[in-house]
């Protein structure tokens, strides 16, 4: 273990390495390497006499220059980012808040990486004075709390950018009677009534009195249905473009009011301009479009799925013709479940990233969401953080990738990759063009109504999943472990449970009775006895990274899932005394869930949506 000096270091430098350094293992000593410094444009990293020199532009790469000492012993690190600023994006709205000391250790291991700024995108999961029902038992963070993470962002040059939402995407708040009043529809603010440009104003002033960032992303997002409900009763019909750009000038006017220099993702403008489509691969913006777009307001290109050069050239391009500022947003996959896609989103990123730089697009945001529940660890899509920040210092082999994990994370980047594993079944082609993710709805599945029993290669998910189990276990003692025992304990289920319900139609088809009565009494009860363990291991998760609210969600639907295949059992028994004549479920032959999908597996993952085609 490495020891060091910092004595020579300024009071801001020194606290920045004080606080990041515990993630390194390195401890402090006056008999250590002596570290100094030097503010310069780009990352040097040299060996002296006594230590080592820094070199860096900003202080999260003086943080990131801290990982490279080793790599200093070999040769001079001397590397320049082409960024002008590395984004995190952490999801806290979908159930997962993460705790205070759960973003501490996101901030640190970012600045370890080259990060300077990260959001907590909330949805209603932060205070407002005003609003007791906003975000309560929800996990919202305190004015506290904001202030807490916003000064400690600040000790190692990570900047804590507010991140909400100012049109759409109230999901859960609008469950709350009061609130579900001053809606358009879905879950979509009433445009041009004064509640809703009282509440923004109270969002404003609240997040002006606890974030020091003055910029601030709005949302803006996704707002298909805005001027259809309740706003359309009211005011007669507008085209939903006029409603979002009149609601759009007076929440830029409040942000400014503040001092916010705000961004909002853009699809909204491209659904203008195109028919209700975002992505192209060919067209232009045009001048009606771009002269309502209000000045100052940043452009947030969001695209996760695309490798398409054409098409990332075109929507670069199109953003370019805005009189507006752009940024870029990709995805580090951790939505579809407890595993992530890590190898889908790094194909996507290289070639996004590509065309960012190739355009001049230097503002990137790297977005960690957490779709139907965000189950996945918070620090599950290390990995592509890593490539996003290597990306910037224009290094990505594989050789570079493996020696940064080791740097930052004390691990290989294979081992960051596992966290992929559980999704890992399609080859390698199908996985560039597909975000599959069989490891959720072949758990949630249900072993009679069969719903995505097409959609896996029978003859080979027991034996997969069963490896997969291994492999993780062995990992139990990483960095990052008791995120990989949990999906190793989904793998314990998966091998048993993946085909069961096509092992229990077989067996129902043939009338074979023998191994009715094993599936329904060992078979059952084992994967029973399987998931229990796999709570345990994600409470342990979830206990670890993120406050207590909305592992109840979780609760219900594992627990449901636990009483549901003792129903199964139950039912199968009472078909084998004679209780029951047939079993109706098992009479049917299943039907793929999807029948346009170009792979047997397909990227399903709304819990729903796969349990049952019933009322949930």
């Amino acid at each position: 273990m490495k020891t060091l000096n910092l004595d020579k270091l300024n009071v801001m430098l020194r606290t920045a390495a004080e606080t990041v350094l515990s993630e390194l293992g390195i401890e402090v000593s006056e008999n250590g390497a002596i570290i100094t410094a030097k503010e310069n444009d780009r990352l040097t990293v040299k060996k002296t006499d006594l230590g080592y020199e820094i070199g860096y532009s900003k202080l999260s790469e003086f943080c990131r220059g801290l990982t490279r000492l080793a790599s200093a012993d070999k040769g001079e690190i001397d590397e320049k980012s082409w960024m002008t600023s590395l984004c995190y994006m952490a999801d806290a709205s979908r159930n997962a808040v993460p705790s205070v000391d759960g973003v501490k250790k996101i901030m640190r291991l970012l600045a370890l990486m080259g990060y300077d700024s990260m959001m907590l995108y909330t949805e209603d999961t932060y205070e407002i004075p005003d609003y007791p029902h906003f975000g309560y038992m929800r996990g919202r963070y305190t004015t506290k709390e904001l202030k807490e993470l916003v000064a400690y962002g600040e000790l190692i040059g990570i900047e804590l950018v507010p991140c909400i939402q100012a049109l759409a995407h109230f999901t859960s708040f609008k469950k709350n009677p009061e609130f579900s009043s001053w809606l358009d529809c879905d879950d979509i603010l009433l445009v041009g009534a004064d509640k809703t440009y009282e509440f923004i104003e109270n969002i404003f002033r609240q997040c002006a009195a606890c974030f020091k960032s003055r910029k601030i992303n709005i949302g803006m997002d996704e707002a298909h249905m805005v001027g259809r409900g309740k706003y359309l009763d009211l005011n007669g019909y507008r085209k939903p473009a006029e409603v979002m750009l009149e609601h759009l000038t007076r929440v830029v006017e409040i942000a400014h009011k503040y001092g916010f220099e705000p961004m909002m993702w853009s699809d909204m403008f491209f659904r203008m301009q195109f028919g209700g489509v975002y992505y192209k691969a060919e067209g232009s913006i045009s001048e009606e479009v771009r002269s309502k777009v209000p000045d100052g307001l940043t452009l947030i290109y969001w695209d996760y799925y695309s490798s398409d050069k054409n098409l990332l050239a075109n929507m670069f391009r199109c953003h370019k013709q805005f009189n507006n500022p752009t940024a870029f947003a990709g995805g580090a996959w951790k939505w579809h479940g407890l595993s992530t896609i890590c190898w889908y989103s790094i194909v996507n990123t290289a070639a996004e990233l590509k065309a960012a730089k190739a355009t001049g697009v230097t503002d990137i945001i790297s977005t960690g969401w957490g779709d139907d529940g965000s189950e996945a660890s918070q620090f599950s899509n290390m990995a592509v953080n890593l490539y996003y920040a290597e990306n910037a210092y224009g290094n990505t082999s594989d050789e570079n990738m493996n020696i940064r994990a080791n740097e930052v994370f004390g691990e290989d980047f294979e081992t960051l990759m596992l966290f992929d594993l559980p999704d890992r079944l399609t080859n390698a082609e199908n996985r560039k063009q597909n975000a599959a993710c069989p490891s959720r709805y072949l758990f949630f599945n249900d072993p009679i109504l069969g719903l995505m029993d097409r959609h896996m290669e029978a003859d080979k998910v027991g034996a997969y999943y069963a490896d997969a189990a291994k492999t993780l276990h062995a990992k139990k003692d990483s960095k990052f472990g008791y995120g990989l025992e949990t999906l190793a304990c989904l793998c314990d289920v998966l091998e048993l449970k993946a085909t069961l319900g096509l092992e229990l139609r077989a067996a129902y088809k043939t009338r074979d009775k023998k191994e009715l009565k094993r599936l329904a009494d060992e078979v059952i009860p084992e994967i029973v006895e399987r998931i229990k363990k796999l709570l345990s291991a994600f409470k342990k998760q979830w206990y670890t990274e993120n406050k207590l609210f909305g592992f109840e969600t979780q609760d219900i639907r594992i627990g449901g899932l636990c009483q549901r295949l003792m129903t199964v059992a139950e039912i199968v028994n009472m078909y084998l005394v004679g209780d029951l004549s047939e079993i109706e479920p098992l009479e049917a032959d299943p039907i793929p869930f999807d029948e346009t999908a170009p792979d047997k597996y397909i990227a399903q993952n709304r819990y729903e949506r796969i349990v049952s085609p019933s009322i949930v």
